[in-house]
């Protein structure tokens, strides 16, 4: 083992050294008999825990001392003012100077990791004592004024910054593919590092140079000027390494989709019959080179960057740089020419009219495009549709595009009640996230597709499944501008709460069924703001009350994830918990810090969903009778408005759990109108009586999907540009161009979800 041999090999250079020093040979079985002692030393007396610790430091005093070997022997201080002829002086002397101060650390390390009062022990601390002393000796080295004059001087001098990076180069090890573009990345790792690193060693300088031009005398004064070249060569270098990164930075990132493309592309190519799978195919090596093509302009951009700046300490670097864009160059042109062969089997296979448009179906589909009309508008947010079609202009996807701003609450100043510190995204974002991964949630809340955040982080982009038959409200507000009292059918007001019960119960234990509270783990989630605008519309799959749209609960804008700490008395958490007459009672100013909304508080809104469904005139009730109008006590079976008016009780032990709220939508009771609703629970989609029960809704505008809305994370579209989010791929004529046009496809690469969690 590594760790081994240099602690037995320090115990050999000590007994070697002790040897020489009172003039005795060196012989190999004196050598031999002290590695077995050190080996039987560190096999029982050095913990584990100590091995790999004391390799380090060991090889840190060997490379500190191959450092000193060729500074070592200075010449005395020059005697005069001439910056050429102290420069070189200084320039060692300094170098010479960190290293000895550097060497320190790992010599004491190494004093207190020897164990043990055996003699090879103690021959070796006191080895490593003596070499201590022998490092303290600036004066016998010339150096002793230069350290008392100029102080503590930075590890790093600027105009030999590469003196700070560890050695490096292409490791064998590496598969041979990856050597080089594995030295690049650990390269760009340390120049990162030591660039963070460059504006302190800066003011250090600065420092001493400050501190020497107040200084008086001759000798003081020869250092300002060596000391102002070297806190230039600081800013110099900043700039040099922050080229260096960006150069990097970008290869890395074109090396890292070349990668990926590489791995996803494949070999086997699909028979030409096949349209659609070797159109697929061609496609997926167009990717590759467009991939290739960006990582070889990036490297060749960084290679002519460097080529002028003319920076003798990167040299090598470079010619690896240099290695790597040939055998890069040389891989796209080999894709280049089978992606043109590929694409001359297809034309030659598809030349007529009739294969051509036969083709042009098959054709991938195209970028994301805005639908004209808005979706929906709140408070804190809009929603707009965004499509994918075909070259045949068919749907295959649509996303509903909602652009929140996270103000109220969050914008608080008890920010953290409403997004606590161990989160990493949104309330919103992260209840949708834990819903979706629910079984059956689809059923009853809305799918979040992907997110991500914009400027300050207060805005966020949230992508969601579209529902195609308007919000509650927009029902609600057909019948009530109707001539005449119409209503709503009572089968209606059942399916949806039925559906409210469901992604209530999702919320409040993360299953449908009726499972012990606990059993998953769950932490509820309380949503604050339901309401007849939040519960969407969507074509029905579930098999129940399948003539009607399915409600589908949406905008957790204001939710809440339970654990969540008590306000602790201050009245302002909970005002603006829930939204206006929509809110329960006790998220009002009178109860304001005194309650934590739970489950009760999405059975209140559920209630109130159902009230402005059913009653024309919609007030708050200021008491437990919620005041039903005659002519909704006609319309509707007493088990609906029963159970509505439990929903809406002040007292939290009135309200009915969701169980029961779902057991009366789906049980028969006795009641006539009720019964009636109940039996199109199950009634079949070519039942007759459907068109009488048939729902006034507003349907969207956007064109139904052929696919419809595809489950899982959909790539980032629309940005606050309104343009489709994309990382480009440009060809070698505008890879320099910071806004690419998007008519051109050459090249496109999808960005990948980023999937965060809470």
């Amino acid at each position: 083992m590594a760790e081994e041999h240099a602690w037995v090999e320090l115990h050999v250079e000590a007994w070697e050294s002790e040897k020489t020093g009172n003039g005795q040979p060196i012989t190999d079985v004196g050598r031999n008999t002290v590695r077995r002692n050190a080996q039987h030393i560190w096999r029982r007396r050095v913990s584990p825990a100590e091995r790999h610790v004391f390799a380090d430091e060991a090889q840190q005093r060997l490379s500190l001392l191959a450092k000193i070997a060729p500074l070592a022997g200075l010449p005395p201080e020059p005697d005069t003012d001439d910056l050429a002829a102290l420069s070189p002086w200084f320039r060692r002397a300094w170098d010479l100077l960190v290293a000895r101060r550097a060497l320190r650390l790992p010599i004491r390390a190494l004093i207190r990791r020897i164990p043990g009062d055996s003699a090879g022990s103690l021959r070796t601390r006191d080895f490593l004592q003596a070499s201590a002393d022998v490092n303290e000796d600036l004066a016998r080295e010339g150096i002793e004024a230069l350290d008392i004059r100029l102080g503590k001087l930075p590890a790093c001098r600027p105009s030999r910054y590469i003196d700070m990076l560890e050695a490096d180069s292409p490791d064998p090890a590496d598969d041979e593919g990856r050597r080089i573009p594995n030295y690049l990345q650990r390269r760009l790792g340390a120049f990162i590092r030591l660039n963070e690193q460059m504006p302190t060693f800066r003011r250090a300088i600065e420092g001493v140079e400050k501190r020497q031009s107040k200084a008086t005398g001759t000798l003081a004064g020869r250092y300002v000027p060596y000391l102002r070249e070297e806190i230039a060569e600081a800013r110099s270098v900043t700039k040099n390494l922050t080229e260096l990164i960006n150069g990097l930075t970008a290869w890395s990132s074109a090396d890292a989709v070349a990668l990926a493309r590489e791995e996803a592309k494949s070999d086997a190519t699909p028979d030409v019959a096949n349209r659609v799978a070797y159109q697929h195919h061609l496609l997926q090596w167009e990717e590759c080179a467009a991939a290739y093509r960006y990582a070889e302009n990036a490297l060749s951009d960084l290679i002519v960057l460097r080529a002028a700046r003319g920076d003798t300490l990167t040299v090598d670097l470079e010619g690896h740089m240099e290695t790597l864009h040939r055998s890069v160059a040389r891989r796209l042109a080999d894709l280049e020419i089978q992606v043109r062969y590929k694409q001359s089997v297809l034309e030659e296979r598809y030349s007529s009219k009739d294969d051509e448009a036969a083709l042009l179906q098959s054709l991938p589909v195209l970028p994301w495009s805005r639908v004209q009309n808005m979706v929906g508008k709140g408070a804190f947010g809009q929603v707009e549709a965004w499509i994918r079609t075909d070259h045949n202009n068919n749907v295959v996807d649509r996303v509903a595009r909602k652009v929140a701003q996270n103000l109220t609450p969050n914008g608080h100043t008890l920010y953290d009640i409403w997004r606590p510190a161990d989160r990493h995204m949104p309330v919103e974002v992260a209840a949708m996230y834990r819903l979706r991964a629910l079984k059956d949630s689809v059923k009853s809340v809305i799918q979040i597709r992907n997110w991500r955040p914009v400027g300050d982080g207060k805005t966020s982009i949230i992508y969601m499944n579209l529902c195609q038959h308007g919000d509650l409200e927009k029902v609600r507000n057909q019948y009530v501008n109707l001539s005449g009292r119409q209503m709503p059918p009572e089968a209606f007001v059942w399916s949806v709460l039925e559906s409210l019960a469901d992604s209530g119960l999702l919320m409040e234990r993360g299953e449908v069924a009726d499972v012990p509270p606990g059993l998953h783990n769950w932490t509820q989630i309380v949503h604050g703001d339901m309401k007849a605008a939040n519960v969407l519309l969507d074509d029905n799959r579930t098999g129940i009350f399948t003539g009607f749209p399915r409600a589908i609960l949406a905008d957790f804008g204001l939710a809440i994830i339970h654990p969540i700490k008590h306000p602790g008395g201050d009245s302002r958490p909970w005002r603006a918990f829930g939204n206006g007459r929509s809110a329960a009672p006790r998220q009002g100013p009178a109860n304001a810090g005194t309650f934590i909304p739970g489950s009760s508080s999405n059975v209140r809104g559920i209630g109130m969903i159902a009230r402005t469904l059913i009653e024309a005139v919609w007030e708050v009730p200021e008491d437990d009778d919620p005041g039903w109008s005659a002519v909704t006590q006609t319309t509707y079976s007493n088990e609906l408005i029963d159970l509505i008016e439990r929903c809406l009780s002040r007292d939290l032990d009135d309200r009915p759990t969701l169980l029961e709220i779902k057991k009366a939508a789906t049980t028969k009771s006795g009641d006539l109108k009720h019964d009636a609703a109940i039996d199109m629970r199950n009634a079949k989609a070519d039942d007759p009586r459907w068109t009488a029960l048939k729902v006034l809704t507003t349907d969207t505008k956007v064109p139904v999907a052929l696919a419809r809305d595809a489950d899982g994370d959909v790539e980032m579209v629309g940005g606050p540009t309104g343009q489709p989010i994309r990382s480009r791929l440009p060809s070698r004529s505008d890879h320099d161009s910071d806004d690419a046009s998007d008519d051109d496809p050459d090249g496109m690469i999808e960005v990948q979800s980023r999937g965060r969690r809470q």
